[in-house]
């Protein structure tokens, strides 16, 4: 169950997105069951959610929504990336960035294995995670 998970992980991370300035709102429309190593989903959530922290500005927003089969994560950003096609390569940062390069990175290879693909656009000033099958239309 995603959204169990994402519950968990969602009251873990409030109080440290608050103390950032930075307001954490999920929408669950209805549950997505995976078949998917639970050890993996935690880190890929974790990585997303810490990522949208790390990459957001005082007084802005994550929004997590969840439905049958998306999962979307996103988080203000006035900024847009320099190399887009390259944030999920290992050890990839952006100038200025004072990142691993190492979590979405990771996140792309625990969505490979599970059967599942990430997408990102930058939109509306946000940066925009969406996880669907790998079978299922993007963005």
């Amino acid at each position: 169950s995603l959204e169990q998970l994402l519950r968990k992980k969602a009251d873990l991370f409030r109080e440290l997105a608050e103390l950032k300035g930075i307001n954490l709102n999920m929408v669950v429309r209805s549950d997505w069951k995976l078949y998917a190593d639970s050890t993996l989903m935690d880190v890929l959530i974790d990585n997303l959610i810490t990522n949208a922290i790390n990459h957001n500005e005082k007084g802005g927003e994550i929004h997590i929504l969840l439905n049958s089969n998306k999962l979307s994560v996103s988080n203000t950003a006035v900024r847009t990336l320099d190399n887009p096609g390259r944030i999920f390569e290992r050890f990839y940062k952006e100038s200025g960035a004072s990142s691993t390069g190492l979590g979405l990175a990771i996140v792309d290879q625990v969505c490979k294995v599970a059967g599942l693909e990430i997408q990102y656009q930058h939109k509306d000033n946000k940066h925009f995670f969406e996880i669907r099958n790998a079978t299922s239309k993007s963005l």
